[in-house]
């Protein structure tokens, strides 16, 4: 588990550093003070090799295509769009081991002084047929202590075939983490659907049913049945006929999503944005004790955001009646044009519950 994070140059982010995290961390804050951004920046942290996920990423936020303009929507991956300095994502885990992600946006001169190799080996890769050699470079460089340095590279760009793509070189790190994210909205149908069909192969179906049960204690079981010409998630509630997920509610959709991904992240970290969403706040003491044993049964660290006081008040009861507290507040403010972070544990949690103090 991460007991550290430290974010310099990212998104709303000069620098910002978390400390003493828990296997669950619920972070708070009002808008625009970086709560989402923070999920990001763990998240690509993970991914060192994943040239793409930078990108990609930025379809949460409404881009549908990032990748037309490489140098535009990653430029404000970097505080303040200026990416002149690069980026730095780093963490420390309970062994002690650090970990650092740098990104940097270059030309294809200041790429080819610094990185020859890399540029060689992407260079190899080009067809100049489809993009420009002289094309911005997106790159990542991973560090570790006692590691060789390890560094992706790629290049994105219009096709003249009409279209986008791109061409990268992905490091080879020894270090690999299995990282989930769930937006705001949910995940899609097929990533439920993949997580669905992992768990029903490996026979686990029975970790995933009671925290359903908690939205909808009707269902029985859940199975994998056609639905348009497509295989959708369905659920026995005891009718005649199996109910296609969709037509289920929302609530259960996103708790179905939440411990999908935990169930399928063991030892790894799952990002939860805006958690509450879709359910009901008197069943979220359930639902956070759900989320608190299958992340204890997976070995699983949680981060999710919430903007809502009952989320917090029932993430804090469900670790306190059910222990150990592994729960872990963080609330961001913009403090004199920087965000800072305050975090709180059982102690302080029980604190500013007895005083009513606001701090969503």
């Amino acid at each position: 588990m991460f007991k550290h994070f430290v974010i310099t140059n990212f998104r709303c982010f000069a620098g910002l550093h978390l400390q003493q995290l828990e296997r669950v961390n619920l972070i708070a804050g009002k808008n625009n003070t970086g709560k989402t951004a923070l999920l990001e920046a763990i998240h690509i942290h993970n991914n060192p090799a994943n040239w793409q996920l930078p990108i990609e990423i930025n379809k949460e936020r409404g881009i549908l295509n990032p990748s037309k303009a490489l140098e535009e929507v990653c430029g404000w991956l970097f505080y303040g769009g200026n990416y002149t300095g690069g980026l730095s994502l780093g963490s420390q885990d309970d062994k002690g081991i650090s970990r650092t992600l740098k990104m940097f946006i270059f030309d294809h001169a200041t790429s080819r002084q610094w990185y020859p190799q890399a540029e060689q080996a992407l260079a190899a890769r080009i067809n100049p047929a489809l993009f420009h050699g002289s094309l911005p470079r997106l790159i990542m460089k991973y560090e570790e202590p006692g590691q060789p340095e390890q560094v992706s590279i790629g290049v994105a760009g219009t096709m003249v075939a009409g279209g986008f793509g791109g061409t990268w070189i992905d490091a080879r790190i020894p270090w690999n983490i299995r990282s989930i994210f769930l937006g705001s909205s949910g995940a899609e149908p097929p990533q439920d659907e993949a997580l669905f069909g992992a768990i029903e192969k490996a026979k686990r179906q029975e970790e995933i049913l009671p925290a359903l049960q908690i939205v909808e204690p009707r269902l029985l079981r859940l199975s994998l049945a056609p639905l348009a010409g497509e295989s959708v998630i369905h659920g026995d509630i005891g009718l005649p006929q199996l109910v296609p997920l969709p037509f289920m509610g929302e609530g259960l959709r996103r708790v179905l999503s939440i411990v999908l991904a935990i169930a399928n992240a063991s030892g790894g970290v799952v990002l939860i944005d805006e958690v509450e969403n879709g359910l009901h706040y008197s069943a979220m003491k359930d639902v956070w004790r759900s989320i608190a044993l299958a992340a204890r049964r997976g070995d699983v660290q949680v981060f999710a955001t919430t903007h809502s006081w009952e989320c917090i008040q029932a993430a804090h009861h469900a670790f306190k009646e059910n222990g150990p507290y592994e729960l872990r507040y963080h609330r961001l403010d913009r403090v004199a044009g920087q965000i800072k972070v305050k975090s709180l544990d059982e102690q302080g949690l029980t604190r500013i519950e007895t005083t009513d103090l606001e701090i969503r």
